[in-house]
């Protein structure tokens, strides 16, 4: 094992999943852009909603993402390649497991959840067709969050750019294709994104596979399932699953009351809140460094090294927030030219702006904290935070600020997310005092 001792080592793993992560939510700024520039805004608004909703379903089960990234980096502490090798394996049957419910048990879902998206009988009818288009990729997008997750824990990140900048570029081809010259609108965004998400998945079961024939460690069946290794994920996967519900949440509520406000404030919080997921997804760049570096130091319990990479990380986020906040303030007026070419959301983005360019400030600890938590696989301590977050900080401000109007909608979203952090770091500073990393991950 390589020890860390400079940034060089840190930005090594972290420059592509850093480029891979803002690609990911490009995804939807594709969509946003190309949409934000048709002549109705039902098409944004009515992808704000279906891609909310998507978002919601789906990463309700990030938990395999994050779960495999933590075991799989101890394993590569503890030199276990066959445990390695399963605990991908093990992933990718749940995923393809719970994809296949996803898709039974649609009409169902996306009745119900859209019932709480507003009363705007055309957004919601096209929401519903982008929806039902796009639930089909929840295999795919499960068995990414595997191998993504594989190949973060083995240091192997470009991979997963590899992953994404295929996926991306297709796209991107496809959004064009289907939008502008097929004039399909949400529908074409539906398909391009759905063809886009099956891609992704395809790649990185191939780069999986290659990597189990080339290391030959000879996993066997009766491993791979093993009922004390499947109980064992299990209980580290069900405080993440609370935890991913009680997050998105969050921005499912967010998306619900825009939509009770107005058209408009839905297309404007879209755009605004597209943006913030590109910040999140960079500043994940150095979590997942984070977390396969932490995770390796845990598995051989060295403490100095545990600390050494959380210090690397916190300088480098820092950097980086402060990039996205200068960037932001630079370029107002041409990012907003391009993502909308319609007044009444201009000015809209105009009076919402402070917020996002306050947010990687605000978030970027954050992030952090994410990572350092996921590698020691802590995962209950992820859960409570998020939860006294969620309902002693989030919904009480809104509450408190629903005369503010959007302001208040974006001040408590911003207080959650600050909360999210400050409860974190109470529970990092015991950890260290009573040390009980080791504890945790043993």
């Amino acid at each position: 094992m390589q020890k860390v001792a400079n940034y060089r080592s840190i930005w090594s793993l972290s420059w592509p999943m850093l480029l891979s992560n803002i690609s990911v939510p490009l995804l939807g700024l594709v969509d946003t852009a190309i949409l934000g520039h048709l002549d109705d805004a039902h098409y944004l608004a009515a992808v704000a909603m279906g891609t909310s909703l998507l978002s919601f379903i789906y990463f309700s089960f990030n938990f395999l993402r994050m779960s495999t990234t933590g075991s799989v980096a101890q394993a590569v502490g503890k030199q276990d390649s066959g445990e390695n090798f399963s605990i991908g394996f093990r992933g990718i049957i749940i995923a393809v497991a719970i994809g296949s419910a996803i898709i039974i048990l649609q009409p169902f879902i996306l009745h119900f959840s859209l019932s709480f998206m507003g009363d705007d009988k055309i957004s919601l009818a096209l929401a519903y067709e982008y929806a039902s288009i796009r639930i089909y990729s929840a295999p795919a997008v499960l068995i990414t969050f595997v191998i993504v997750g594989w190949f973060i824990g083995n240091k192997k990140t470009r991979v997963p750019l590899i992953m994404v900048l295929i996926a991306n570029s297709l796209n991107i081809a496809l959004d064009y294709l289907l939008i502008i010259h097929f004039e399909m609108n949400s529908e074409g965004a539906a398909y391009a994104t759905l063809i886009a998400e099956y891609t992704a998945a395809i790649v990185g079961l191939l780069y999986f596979f290659r990597a189990y024939k080339t290391q030959r460690c000879g996993v066997s069946c009766s491993r791979i399932f093993s009922a004390s290794e499947f109980k064992a994920l299990l209980l580290i996967n069900q405080p993440l699953f609370v935890r991913t519900l009680l997050l998105l949440t969050s921005y499912f509520f967010f998306t619900s009351q825009g939509a009770n406000q107005s058209l408009d404030i839905v297309a404007a919080n879209a755009i605004l809140m597209s943006l913030i997921l590109t910040i999140s997804y960079a500043m994940d760049g150095f979590a997942h460094a984070c977390e396969a570096y932490c995770g390796d130091a845990l598995g051989q319990n060295n403490m100095v090294l545990f600390h050494r990479v959380i210090g690397l990380c916190f300088n480098l986020c820092l950097l980086t927030a402060v990039l996205f906040t200068v960037f932001f303030m630079v370029f107002k007026q041409p990012l907003i030219n391009l993502f909308t070419s319609l007044d009444s959301i201009k000015e809209l983005l105009l009076t919402y702006w402070i917020w996002l360019v306050l947010s990687p400030l605000i978030s970027f600890m954050t992030y952090l904290m994410d990572g350092i938590f996921v590698a020691a696989t802590a995962t209950q301590s992820m859960r409570n935070t998020l939860a006294v977050s969620l309902f002693l900080v989030y919904f009480p401000t809104w509450w408190l600020t629903l005369s503010w109007g959007n302001h208040g909608l974006w001040f408590s979203f911003s207080a959650f997310t600050l909360c999210r952090f400050i409860s974190l770091y109470v529970v990092f500073i015991k950890n260290n005092k009573n040390n009980r990393w080791s504890e945790l991950t043993s």
